[in-house]
């Protein structure tokens, strides 16, 4: 369960905003700019024309509505050069939304056990067969956090993930129980992946055991043809496996943040202020950046629950870790991480609900 649009916009202090029937201003073409104007056509002027202004509505932008109110969760709409409807969302709409984003990983995780067993099963099948290697796919992506790719990034600057990975790109040592992954990922930044776990090596191998240049690649049941695995394959598994609207990508979100937290809880309580409290935190995001492959910043901002790293932050993030789930097919620190976010996320609504009531009221 995640917020409801409207609780989001009473958490973030906001009027949640019904476009088709909220009375907005309109913008006039005047000259090289435009002019703005309420609802009986009056022209806008001083503060609140700058208001308005300030929202840099793009001029390409057809039947703009504007939000008479500065706090309303949207704060303009029009329509793009192709017709599609565009929106300004106020900015404290959009924070609160990216963390509702996080909320999210609650029901990840507690999906997580039923994609384990359709995994399991799949792999057991034909070893070109396609829910096998989706399978596979899946499989190397819990292990190594790896995006999924693309094939317009693999094309236009070289950059690799799971899915465009082709053989060259995969060195097995000579005693094959290791293997490494070196490739170029997103913004050029070179990666080395290495796997010495036997069962994931042993699926690697069965991987490369076929005539594509790509790591993942399944028999056209068809045609007989190896055809290379799309992201959008393995999205729709996740789905159907899974019963949730997630995808290949809140691995590496739900990844970051167990790793986060279970960091975070080994090195006990965080200093209380100053230098020391920083560098504590910096310490903890950097080797979570660099498992991910990211930098720090990237990794905070969107592989991490920033619950758990306010939580840290105000040294309450050991007792909320004594609310650990206990879900089937999760290991102890998906447990933990599970019982931290079953907690912020029941506290963010908690307090969502009372605003929305102190705001009818």
């Amino acid at each position: 369960m995640t917020l409801s649009p409207e609780l989001s916009a009473a958490q973030a202090h906001l009027d949640y905003v019904d476009t088709d029937a909220w009375p907005g201003y309109t913008r006039r073409r005047r000259g090289k700019g435009f002019s703005y104007h309420d609802p009986r056509g009056n022209l806008l002027r001083g503060p609140e024309r700058d208001r308005v202004a300030a929202l840099v509505i793009p001029p390409a932008w057809q039947e703009v509505w504007i939000c008479p109110v500065g706090t309303g969760h949207i704060l303009a709409t029009g329509r793009d050069e192709r017709g599609r409807k565009q929106y300004v969302y106020h900015p404290r709409w959009n924070a609160v939304r990216q963390e509702a984003k996080y909320h999210g990983l609650v029901d990840f995780a507690e999906a997580l056990p039923s994609l384990r067993a359709r995994v399991r099963e799949d792999l057991k099948g034909p070893p070109t067969g396609r829910e096998t290697v989706f399978a596979r796919g899946i499989r190397l992506v819990e292990a190594t956090l790896l995006r999924v790719g693309g094939e317009g990034y693999a094309r236009e600057n070289g950059s690799r993930g799971l899915t465009t990975l082709e053989k060259e790109h995969v060195h097995v040592l000579e005693d094959e129980e290791t293997v490494i992954l070196e490739f170029t990922g997103k913004s050029g930044v070179a990666q080395s992946v290495e796997i010495d776990d036997p069962e994931l090596v042993e699926l690697v191998l069965a991987c490369l055991d076929t005539d594509s240049e790509r790591v993942l690649a399944y028999e056209d049941e068809a045609t007989g043809e190896l055809r290379p695995v799309t992201p959008g394959q393995l999205n729709a598994y996740i789905m159907r496996a899974m019963g949730t609207d997630h995808t290949m990508k809140t691995f590496r979100t739900w990844g970051g943040t167990v790793l986060a937290t279970s960091i975070f809880l080994g090195l006990g309580p965080c200093p209380g202020e100053g230098r020391a409290k920083t560098r504590a935190l910096t310490a903890a995001l950097d080797q979570v950046a660099e498992r991910l492959g990211n930098t720090r910043a990237v990794c905070k901002a969107h592989y991490v629950h920033p619950g758990v790293i306010d939580a840290y932050a105000a040294g309450t993030l050991a007792e909320l870790a004594r609310h650990r789930a206990r879900q089937r097919d999760l290991s102890p620190e998906e447990n933990v991480a599970l019982g931290v976010c079953r907690e912020l996320r029941a506290a963010a609504e908690a307090v969502a609900e009372e605003l929305a009531t102190t705001r009818r009221g």
